[in-house]
């Protein structure tokens, strides 16, 4: 498990791969740029969580529907920097979830997209994409911690179709 103090620098890869090293001599003060990022555990014998850009980016547009003013009353009040400022005095950290349930083809990934898209352009925001569960999931919620400790941007994790991916019981 890394520390912040192992945290070195991160490697852009022509790929579009972003690697996490632990191995430089000096420590960087690189940041992720906003925008939105793909995190996937490799088992054996890579053993690490690897994040990919998520080039899969499109503008969206959503009409209304019943809850829309709630959310966007829940993501207004969250980006707002009074009500940051005053959970930090207070000791709490700033944080908000969403979950959505509903039939397929719905629209709940797509009214997701639209306001994580305003968040990355309006607010510098980072998306993390993980779907992964169980030891994998820990693994990357672990790398996510790493990065909230030396990124000040405002991170917003999706698990889309999470119910796939849990057992049945």
């Amino acid at each position: 498990m890394s520390t912040v103090a192992d945290l070195k620098s991160f490697h852009y890869l022509e790929s579009g791969e972003i690697s996490f090293s632990t191995l430089d001599t000096i420590k960087t003060k690189k940041t992720l740029d906003k925008g939105c990022y793909k995190l996937v555990y490799l088992d054996y014998p890579v053993n690490r969580v690897q994040m990919t850009i998520d080039r899969d980016i499109e503008s969206s547009k959503i009409h209304d529907f019943p809850e829309k003013h709630l959310l966007d009353s829940l993501f207004e009040k969250f980006f707002d920097k009074k009500i940051h400022k005053k959970m930090s005095s207070m000791g709490f950290s700033h944080k908000t979830g969403v979950l959505m349930h509903g039939k397929e083809g719905t629209g709940k990934t797509t009214i997701m997209k639209h306001y994580y898209t305003e968040a990355v352009n309006n607010h510098n925001a980072i998306v993390f994409f993980v779907n992964e569960i169980g030891f994998k999931l820990s693994r990357c919620w672990d790398f996510i911690v790493n990065i909230r400790q030396i990124q000040k941007n405002p991170i917003i994790i999706v698990f889309d179709e999470i119910d796939q991916q849990l057992p049945d019981n």
